[in-house]
């Protein structure tokens, strides 16, 4: 009986979570530097093999630059999978912060700690002033220990500063057919500014066509969550070499890579010679040889770019226009 019970002390020592064990997560976790008004929602998730007994608690420490969040700190009620035993125990500090929970959560059990109307700490806050250090405590005996998984942290964007190509447009890219650029707009540190609505225009920058090309699809939008892509862009002229120029009002703009546009040859068919009569050009019908003597016809067939660039014709690369005199023969 000794034994038995020695056992199942020994069993029970080993099913309680250790300090440190479990999880926490934070959304959002992108947020404008300095703004007002945000609502962190913290989920911490207990271990996935081993419970925290009677006595365990939870803290979250709030940096200085944050808001102070006294009054600020609620744990709503959960459903089927909720931790037990979920209260607040006490806010300690005066920046920064530390919020005692205490719980019980069972293997896999969760809850949720929400601060609100929290300013958010200015962008150029360090790592350590974005990081919401977590620690937990298992049983009444434990002590509180930083979570081994980590803690969680919320990235911070400043005002919107410039623009940046995010996506290039592919190297080559047809004439009259859509292709994609996308648009981001930056803080001064480069952080995407994502609550961003600029709006962002697109336009020809380098063009060899001597200005005779044309852009549909790039007229003036806004962005969406500090980003805007145009997906219906199209160039009217062929050329190598083109590049083109977002801009937005107070944020300067942005040029893309160097890329060629190129252009599809239109044939045109000259009339036959000799010319032959009740049949349109081009698609004549050739009579039939005469025994031992074929009809020859020629004819010049043009291939003509409509844009501005150069086309390939049997691997042969051409600019503007290339004729052709084909000799057409029938047989016997």
């Amino acid at each position: 009986m000794a034994l038995l019970g020695l056992f199942g002390l020994i069993v029970t020592i080993i099913a309680a979570a250790a300090g440190g064990a479990g999880t926490m997560t934070v959304t959002p976790t992108l947020l404008h530097g300095g703004s007002s008004g945000n609502t962190l929602i913290f989920t911490f998730k207990g271990d996935n093999k081993e419970a925290f007994g009677a006595g365990s608690q939870v803290s979250i420490e709030i940096p200085a630059v944050w808001s102070n969040p006294t009054g600020k700190i609620t744990l709503p009620s959960g459903g089927g999978n909720y931790c037990s035993g979920v209260s607040l125990a006490s806010i300690t500090g005066t920046g920064p912060w530390t919020v005692l929970i205490n719980q019980t959560c069972a293997t896999n059990k969760q809850f949720t700690v929400v601060y609100s109307n929290v300013t958010a700490a200015p962008a150029t806050a360090s790592t350590a002033n974005r990081t919401f250090l977590t620690k937990s405590k298992s049983g009444s005996g434990g002590s509180l220990t930083a979570l081994t998984a980590g803690s969680p942290i919320v990235s911070l964007y400043g005002d919107a500063d410039h623009l940046s190509i995010s996506q290039q447009p592919s190297a080559n890219v047809d004439r009259g057919a859509n292709f994609s650029v996308e648009v981001q707009v930056l803080d001064s540190s480069n952080n995407l500014v994502a609550d961003s609505t600029a709006p962002v225009t697109m336009q020809i920058g380098a063009d060899p066509s001597n200005g005779t090309a044309s852009l549909a699809g790039g007229a003036s939008a806004n962005a969406s969550r500090g980003v805007k892509t145009f997906n219906t862009l199209q160039l009217n002229k062929s050329g190598n070499g083109y590049t083109l120029t977002a801009s937005s009002p107070g944020l300067g703009s942005a040029t893309t890579s160097s890329f060629n546009v190129n252009g599809a040859p239109v044939l045109s068919i000259g009339p036959p010679t000799p010319v032959t009569t009740g049949y349109a050009t081009p698609g004549f019908i050739m009579g039939s040889a005469s025994a031992g003597s074929p009809q020859v016809f020629t004819l010049d067939v043009t291939f003509a770019d409509p844009g501005n660039g150069s086309f390939n014709v049997g691997g042969r690369k051409i600019s503007r226009s290339l004729t052709a005199l084909v000799r057409l023969a029938t047989g016997r």
